[in-house]
């Protein structure tokens, strides 16, 4: 659903429906609005702490998508040999996603993106995962999360409330954020697309969680583009 006062510009067509360059953009900037505040470090993370994953996290890690999550963020940052966070807004978005990391992880960023944003992020997260021995981490909210309503839109829903947020250009829109539930082996289809390898290292719950590579290499111990730039 298009934000109000979009300015017309190219087109992409996405399964049908037609993307102007310009609401691909404002589509980040509302998504963005959807970030909450934890009290705690995050199910995905403390279930990858759980299962020993994080031990493998002391190399180079980006932090795909921090939005709010600070304790997320204090903590890889502790455990990593460098730390780098990116987010709409980020300044030098585009030297950091220029990056290669041996760990990328991403937790709820594609259950806010319609499909032509998911694909530019899929693009951002496989670039940025180094080609050798590099892994990326990507959580999504299930189909099982009771909390993804609304009115059916593309592969999602478009929710009730209405946000405002200040475009590229400088002015004033509003609109409606966008949510999807991710069914079995969804995930899992989407990241074949940009990698080698992909697994399921959680399958069950509100969330999954798949672990992907370029190559065929597990580097945690129990489970042997367009260049969008992020900073408008």
């Amino acid at each position: 659903m298009r934000a109000n006062n979009c300015a017309k510009n190219s087109i992409i067509d996405v399964n049908g429906y037609q993307y102007e360059e310009n609401e691909i953009k404002n589509n980040f900037l509302i998504a963005a609005t959807t970030a909450i505040t934890r009290k705690d470090i995050s199910a995905p993370l403390k279930y990858l702490l759980k299962k020993g994953i994080t031990q493998s996290f002391d190399k180079s890690l980006l932090h795909f998508g921090k939005g709010k999550a600070s304790l997320d963020c204090d903590y890889l940052r502790s455990i990593s040999a460098s730390y780098a966070e990116i987010d709409i807004g980020t300044p030098n978005s585009a030297a950091i996603l220029g990056q290669h990391y041996k760990v990328v992880i991403a937790s709820y960023v594609l259950n806010v993106l319609q499909p032509e944003n998911r694909r530019i992020v899929w693009q951002q997260l496989a670039a940025a995962t180094c080609v050798f021995n590099g892994v990326a981490y990507i959580c999504v909210r299930s189909f099982k999360d009771r909390g993804i309503v609304g009115k059916p839109f593309l592969d999602g829903v478009i929710t009730a409330k209405k946000r405002k947020v200040t475009d590229i250009t400088g002015r004033k829109i509003e609109g409606y954020s966008f949510q999807k539930a991710y069914n079995p082996n969804e995930l899992l289809s989407e990241a074949n697309a940009y990698f080698s390898h992909v697994k399921y290292i959680c399958k069950t719950g509100a969330f999954h969680i798949v672990e992907c590579s370029h190559t065929n290499h597990t580097p945690n111990p129990i489970t042997n583009s367009n260049n969008l730039n992020l900073d408008l």
